[in-house]
C-alpha cells in the first residue's frame, strides 16, 4: 500500500489533482470520483467500513474532520 497524505484545506479539485499526479506514472486514467472508506470498531471486535463517495468541497472537509476526530 502507498500512503498519501492530503493537504489541510484542500478543496475537491485540488485532491482528485493530487491523487492523479501521485498516480500519474502508474495509471493511463484520471480520477473521476473519490470514495472514502470510514472503519469503525464494534464492541464485538467487528470492523466495519462505511463509504462516503466525496462529491463537494464540504465533503472532503467532513473526512478531514472525521480523521482528527479519533476512534469510535
Amino acid at each position: 500500500p502507498n500512503l498519501l497524505r492530503i493537504h489541510d484545506d484542500v478543496t475537491l479539485s485540488d485532491l482528485k489533482h493530487q491523487l492523479n499526479s501521485f498516480l500519474r506514472f502508474r495509471e493511463q486514467g484520471r480520477v473521476t470520483e473519490i470514495v472514502y472508506r470510514r472503519s469503525s470498531v464494534c464492541a464485538d471486535g467487528t470492523v466495519l467500513f462505511t463509504n462516503m463517495k466525496l462529491r463537494t468541497d464540504d465533503d472532503v472537509r467532513t473526512i478531514r474532520a472525521v480523521k482528527w476526530a479519533g476512534p469510535t
